[in-house]
C-alpha cells in the first residue's frame, strides 16, 4: 500500500509535445493580453477618434517587426512632380493628388486614402492629418487608419491650420463677405468664426487651445494695399487689436508662445498677446523666398543677389530678436527647425546643413555626394519632413531618405 503512494507521488514523466503546447498557449496568452491592454489605453487617449471602421482598421494592420528592421535607410514613393508630405506619429504621410498615402518607419505603405484633389495641401499635428485642395471646397481631416472628417461646404477653401490638440481654422467665404474663417474644435463642431467683409484673409492662425486666432487679409484703397492685421480672443466677437498697414501685402501669421508673429512684402513684425508691437525688421528690398515659422522661433531665408550670394537666412526668437544673420552663397531648398527648437536645418543642392541655435554655429552635416563620389541620399530631395536628435528624413521625387543625425 505504502508503495502504491509513493507511486502516485512521484512527479509525472515530462512529455514534449505537450510542453510545446503549454508554452505556445502561453504566448499566445501574453500576446492577447497585451493587444487588450494597448487597445484599452488607445481607447482611452482616442476616444473620440474611434470607430468601427477605424478599429477593423487597426487591427488589419497589427504586425511585429523584429527589432533592427523598423528603420529603413530609403523607401520609394515614385512621384512625378514634388509633392506635400508630413511626419505624423512616426510614420509619414505623402499627399498626392488622387490619394493620401502613410508609411511606416519600414517603408510600408500602411494606408492609403483616396482623393480627387487640383492643388493638394497638407498640414499635420500630433492628432490629425489635415489636407485640402486650395481653392476647392474639399477638406479632409485623418488619423492613421480613418477618414474622420469630410467638409461638406459648397464654398471653396483658401487655407488652414490645425494645432497638435486637434482644433481646426479655415478661410473661406460667404454671400455677403470676402472672407470668413471658421474655428472648430477636435471633435469638428464649429466654436467660433470671423467675418469680413473688405478685407481678403490670406492666413490665420489659432493658439494650441483656440483660446486666441490671428490673422492677416488686405483690400485696396486708394490703389495701395491696405492691410488688416487681426487679432481675436475666441471668447469675444470684437478683435483685441486690428492693426493697419498700408502699401504691404500680409504673408503669413503664426502664434507663437509669446504672442505671434506676421510676415508681410516688405517688413516681418511681431507682436504679444495684446496687439502691441514688440519688434519689426525690414526686407529693404529683398524678396522672401522661405518660411519656417514655429512657437519658439522663426525662420526666414531671403532671395540676395548681392555679393555673390544667392540667400540669406535670418532667425528671429519667439520676442523678435534677430539671433542669426548669414549670407549663403548657394540655393537653399528648403529648412525645418527640429522638434524641441535645438537646431534648424537647412537643405541645399550640395548637402544638408545644421544651425545650433544656443551655440550659434553652424556646420555641413551630410554632403550629398561623398568624398568617394557616392551619393548619400536622393539627388532629387527637394523638403525635410522631420528631424529629431536620431534621424533627419528627406522628401525626393523617387524617395524618402532616412539619414543619421550624428
Amino acid at each position: 500500500m505504502i508503495n502504491k503512494l509513493r507511486k502516485l507521488k512521484e512527479k509525472p514523466e515530462h512529455n514534449n509535445y505537450y510542453g510545446k503546447v503549454a508554452r505556445g498557449l502561453k504566448f499566445i496568452k501574453i500576446m492577447l493580453c497585451a493587444v487588450l491592454v494597448i487597445g484599452a489605453c488607445a481607447g482611452f487617449i482616442f476616444i473620440d477618434e474611434l470607430s468601427a471602421d477605424s478599429i477593423a482598421s487597426l487591427f488589419s494592420y497589427i504586425d511585429i517587426i523584429p527589432a533592427g528592421q523598423i528603420t529603413a535607410q530609403e523607401f520609394r514613393i515614385d512621384t512625378d512632380e514634388p509633392v506635400p508630405s508630413g511626419w505624423h506619429r512616426n510614420n509619414i504621410a505623402v499627399l498626392r493628388r488622387s490619394r493620401l498615402d502613410i508609411y511606416d518607419m519600414a517603408g510600408r505603405r500602411s494606408n492609403t486614402f483616396p482623393l480627387a484633389y487640383s492643388n493638394p495641401v497638407l498640414r499635420v499635428s500630433e492628432r490629425y492629418m489635415l489636407a485640402y485642395d486650395l481653392g476647392a471646397n474639399k477638406l479632409d481631416i485623418f488619423n492613421l487608419v480613418s477618414h474622420v472628417y469630410e467638409y461638406m461646404g459648397e464654398e471653396p477653401i483658401f487655407g488652414a491650420r490645425l494645432t497638435d490638440r486637434g482644433n481646426i481654422a479655415y478661410i473661406t467665404r460667404e454671400t455677403g463677405y470676402t472672407s470668413v474663417i471658421r474655428v472648430l474644435n477636435n471633435n469638428f463642431s464649429e466654436i467660433y468664426a470671423v467675418y469680413r467683409v473688405h478685407d481678403f484673409i490670406m492666413d490665420a492662425d489659432i493658439s494650441g487651445d483656440a483660446g486666441y486666432l490671428a490673422a492677416a487679409g488686405y483690400y485696396a484703397e486708394d490703389g495701395d494695399y491696405l492691410t488688416s492685421i487681426l487679432l481675436y480672443k475666441t471668447d469675444s466677437e470684437r478683435p483685441v487689436r486690428d492693426i493697419k498697414i498700408r502699401g504691404e501685402e500680409p504673408y503669413r501669421v503664426k502664434i507663437n508662445n509669446n504672442g505671434f508673429c506676421a510676415v508681410l512684402e516688405k517688413s516681418i513684425r511681431f507682436y504679444d498677446f495684446n496687439g502691441d508691437q514688440l519688434a519689426r525688421y525690414d526686407l529693404a528690398g529683398r524678396t522672401i523666398q522661405l518660411l519656417e515659422l514655429g512657437a519658439e522661433y522663426a525662420a526666414v531665408i531671403l532671395n540676395e543677389r548681392t555679393f555673390g550670394n544667392d540667400n540669406r537666412i535670418l532667425i528671429f526668437d519667439k520676442f523678435g530678436e534677430r539671433i542669426w544673420d548669414l549670407p549663403v552663397d548657394t540655393e537653399i531648398l528648403d529648412i525645418k527647425f527640429d522638434r524641441d527648437y535645438k537646431y534648424l536645418y537647412f537643405l541645399t543642392r550640395g548637402g544638408l546643413y545644421k544651425i545650433d541655435l544656443e551655440a550659434r554655429i553652424f556646420e555641413l552635416l551630410i554632403a550629398r555626394v561623398n568624398g568617394d563620389g557616392e551619393s548619400e541620399y536622393d539627388e532629387t530631395a527637394h523638403s525635410i519632413i522631420f528631424a529629431d536628435e536620431r534621424n533627419i528624413f528627406l522628401a525626393g521625387l523617387l524617395k524618402i531618405n532616412i539619414l543619421e543625425n550624428n
